[in-house]
């Protein structure tokens, strides 16, 4: 996939000019990135109370959920897209960015490798120090894969570089628990709450033998991927099906 994504497009951080670039990236503060279908956004409300905890962590509290709501409706009105990319930046003084891109989701799966953690822990809010996130994202990419696999130092299963994870193991999909340092994801919480997704840690054994891997998040849903460390991971039909059916969900619950 890393050499076959169109020019400009825009896959939660796939693209090296947003990885390097971005200006937002240079700001203390805290951020939200969600999907819009028909301009829409999705899970608007989930993604603002995760928006809202991180503010509190940090120490934003002069700026009001009111005020992030109406520059997202701006935003929306201002720049329509039937497919898209939402993002809210809130700043260490207050400032409110938001800005919304066109979106193709991806097609193709990952190729990942895996890596022993050095991220000392996880937050409950997406930072906007995100660069060393990225630095392992450009690891794998001058490999020529896609993305890293973040295993902790004990060899349990953490996420990508900013992305959650979820491992078929026999019938089950299976996700780590929070307290592997990853981060609280909106779709990895629904995926647990209305589809059977468990919650329990993974070791790297048993992650070698999983039927399955994908990651989640709010832009991509459900990406499979294909190949770990060389290993390659059919794209089974349960992932397939669980694809369609949480695309499904979501054109249905847009209001979350």
């Amino acid at each position: 996939m890393a050499g076959d994504r169109a020019k400009g497009e825009a896959i939660d951080f796939d693209s090296e000019q947003e990885m390097t670039k971005e200006n937002w990236l240079d700001a203390d503060g805290v951020f939200e990135t969600l999907r819009t279908y028909e301009n829409l956004p999705f899970a608007l409300g989930l993604h603002l109370e995760r928006l809202e905890r991180g503010m509190r962590e940090i120490g934003i509290f002069g700026t009001g959920r009111r005020l992030i709501e109406l520059e997202v409706a701006k935003e929306l009105l201002g720049n329509s897209n039937t497919s898209g990319h939402l993002r809210i930046v809130v700043s260490r003084n207050g400032g409110v960015e938001v800005t919304h891109k066109n979106y193709q989701p991806p097609t193709s799966s990952l190729k990942c490798l895996t890596i022993e953690s050095s991220i000392q822990k996880g937050f409950s809010y997406k930072s906007t120090d995100y660069q060393e996130r990225f630095d392992l994202r450009e690891l794998a990419i001058k490999r020529g894969l896609d993305d890293v696999i973040l295993f902790s130092r004990d060899g349990s299963l953490i996420e990508s570089s900013t992305c959650n994870l979820i491992v078929l193991m026999e019938e089950s999909w299976i996700t780590p628990p929070l307290s592997s340092g990853c981060l609280p994801g909106i779709t990895r919480r629904l995926l647990i709450d209305n589809f059977g997704v468990l919650e329990r840690k993974i070791e790297r054994p048993e992650f070698n033998s999983a039927r399955a891997i994908a990651v989640t998040s709010s832009l991509r849903e459900i990406q499979p991927i294909e190949e770990v460390d060389g290993k390659v991971f059919s794209n089974s039909r349960e992932t397939e099906v669980l694809k369609t059916q949480f695309h499904s969900w979501v054109l249905g619950n847009l209001a979350l």
